[in-house]
């Protein structure tokens, strides 16, 4: 949505649903992954806003919120730390924030 002519706004969601179909991908948590038969849903909400600097550059902020459910298991999904290694304490609870300043050139 165009704010102003060089300033927009988008907002966008997302939701994944496992529904004990034997799904490829399962959180942390859930029996041993690959063909797991435990539901799950995850869902995401995603801000950006963009500003055009100069007709070639423009610079972009996007915030995101992930979380998700299970049944039957603990809720944990997202990584905590990348310096865990393998310990169980390497999973946040079900939620993740995530932000991105991107600076965009058009050629």
């Amino acid at each position: 949505y165009a704010i102003t002519d060089s300033t927009g706004i988008s907002l966008r969601g997302e939701y994944l649903i496992g529904n004990d179909a034997g799904v490829e991908f399962s959180p942390v948590g859930l029996d041993n992954g690959v063909g797991s038969s435990s539901d799950f849903d995850l869902w995401s909400i995603t801000g950006t806003m963009d500003h055009a600097l100069t007709d070639s550059l423009t610079l972009r902020v996007e915030n995101r919120v992930d979380w998700g459910t299970a049944q039957g298991a603990k809720d944990r999904f997202f990584v905590k730390s990348s310096t865990s290694g393998g310990s169980p304490n390497t999973w946040s609870k079900s939620t993740q924030v995530l932000s991105l300043v991107q600076l965009l050139y058009r050629f």
